[in-house]
């Protein structure tokens, strides 16, 4: 399993409007997402507090191989909302989780 991480970037005049940006974003491609059988659980969208602009989406996916072949079907169904809204198109980035311990905690 691998995590991905989006980062939207709202043009200024949406900065208000991010939740509901946001909702009607995942109205487009979750359904199709949820569907796939990469998916592994679901996302937690975080705005950033100094650049409430910039939105980062992160969750859980099986592969990156089966996350790109989702993400290539999205660009056609994102075109509009993201030429409408966006100053760039969402970045994409995958990660591995980093293992350690935790002295003293069980």
């Amino acid at each position: 399993m691998i995590h991905v991480v989006e980062t939207w970037r709202f043009k200024e005049e949406f900065t208000g409007q991010v939740p509901e940006l946001m909702q009607a974003m995942d109205d487009l491609v979750g359904p199709r997402t949820h569907a796939h059988s990469g998916f592994s659980g679901h996302a937690t969208f975080f705005q950033h507090q100094a650049d409430p602009t910039t939105v980062w989406i992160l969750y859980p996916w099986q592969s990156r191989s089966s996350h790109e072949e989702l993400t290539v079907g999205e660009i056609p169904i994102l075109a509009e909302f993201q030429a409408r809204h966006c100053a760039t198109p969402r970045e994409i980035g995958y990660l591995s989780e980093v293992t350690h311990e935790h002295p003293g905690h069980e």
